[in-house]
């Protein structure tokens, strides 16, 4: 169940973004208002969560630093941090094949550093 409502909300950011990217008053108030439009769109957040919308520019990109896992992760928290990648274009794959992960696609503001 978590799983398809993952996927939903997935889809669901996805068209937020494409909203974003052709109405400017939108961007605007997702990157002013975040938490508002979020919930506007139907985008559940957990309580004491909050979430920001920033915009990588073609001179600016935003580097991500994930929250420190605990001490010890247990062997499920290791498969899903080894076994898988997940971001908004691409969903989440398990990869229990240990078939290379999908690519996010290309991301011209870091192309020219690496």
């Amino acid at each position: 169940m978590a799983e398809g409502r993952s996927e939903q909300q997935s889809k669901m950011i996805g068209l937020l973004v494409s909203k974003a990217w052709s109405d400017e008053s939108f961007k605007k108030r997702l990157l002013s208002d975040t938490m508002a439009v979020l919930k506007e769109n139907g985008i559940a957040v957990p309580a004491g969560v909050t979430i920001k919308a920033v915009e990588n520019t073609d001179t600016l990109y935003h580097f991500v630093i994930p929250s420190k896992p605990g001490d010890e992760l247990s062997d499920e928290d290791l498969g899903k941090v080894a076994g898988g990648y997940c971001d908004i274009y691409t969903g989440c794959d398990c990869n229990a094949s240990n078939e290379a992960p999908p690519q996010p696609p290309p991301c011209s503001a870091l192309a020219d550093f690496f």
